[in-house]
């Protein structure tokens, strides 16, 4: 990899199985890498911090200096709905893992799979290459406009997603994750670029070109090259408001329909007619 050119590698979601917010041997092994590539390494991998008597894990990547340094932690906001944490669990506490294995014996005796009991993270992040910025999407926050639309009126010149696709086997969902990020990168004029451990992984420009892309389940990397931001587009300025129109006409039809059938109920248009 030292040999490569690259400026940045780009690993996946959860590509290094390692808690590296305190995991110094791995961290170190990551630290080392960068030195030896000469590059900036943005890994993907689980992060955890400690509250009171409580471990909160989360979904993160770490962006890795090529001296070695550790620049910055990024832990993913937006969490998958009842696969990687239980709305609101921090006021539904019988809705906790540890709850749950606690009273539901048959869970461990019977191998159920629920659940990851990750936290959210607070903020999104922005990392830094020089005087180039970035912004970094994990797997399902890719699916919110106005994520990436903060993200880069916060100063993104270019945005990258990490996703582990594996669960999706070779389904349609997998081709329909990919194309939110490709949605992303035509509603905001910016070039992002797409790393999935089992593909789609590609370079995207804000046209919603697609390059330097590798296939499905292949296990080679891919080297491409990306602008910067040259100036927000109308979304990125004004945000949805062709959404937020249609959804306000979508309800003031249905509260007209449903004012006129009250009133045929209840005989008052018949009598002011």
């Amino acid at each position: 990899i030292a040999d490569s050119g690259a400026v940045l590698h780009v690993w996946p979601e959860t590509s290094a199985p390692a808690y590296l917010s305190h995991d110094a041997r791995h961290r170190y092994m990551l630290s080392q890498t960068a030195r030896q590539s000469g590059a900036y390494q943005l890994v993907g991998a689980l992060g955890a911090n400690t509250e009171g008597e409580r471990v909160r894990h989360y979904n993160s990547c770490y962006l890795f200096e090529p001296d070695g340094h550790l620049q910055l932690r990024y832990d993913k906001v937006k969490l998958v709905p009842f696969t990687e944490q239980v709305p609101y669990q921090d006021d539904l506490p019988f809705m906790r893992r540890e709850f749950l294995f606690e009273y539901l014996t048959f869970i461990k005796t019977y191998d159920i799979k629920i659940w990851s009991d990750f936290v959210p993270g607070d903020s999104l992040a922005l990392f830094s290459m020089g005087d180039t910025t970035f912004g970094v999407l994990i797997c399902f926050e890719s699916a919110f406009p106005e994520y990436a639309r903060t993200m880069i009126r916060q100063g993104a010149d270019f945005v990258l997603g990490i996703t582990n696709d594996t669960w999706f086997g070779h389904s349609v969902g997998i081709h329909m994750h990919s194309r939110f990020f490709v949605t992303r990168a035509v509603e905001n004029r910016c070039w992002m670029v797409r790393v999935a451990n089992s593909g789609l992984s590609y370079v995207v420009d804000g046209y919603g070109r697609i390059w330097n892309e590798l296939p499905l389940d292949a296990r080679m990397a891919a080297i491409g090259r990306v602008n910067r931001l040259d100036g927000f587009s109308v979304f990125t300025v004004i945000g949805d408001v062709a959404g937020k129109v249609s959804f306000l006409l979508t309800v003031l039809a249905a509260a007209i329909l449903l004012g006129l059938w009250i009133l045929r109920k209840t005989g008052l248009l018949r009598r002011s007619a």
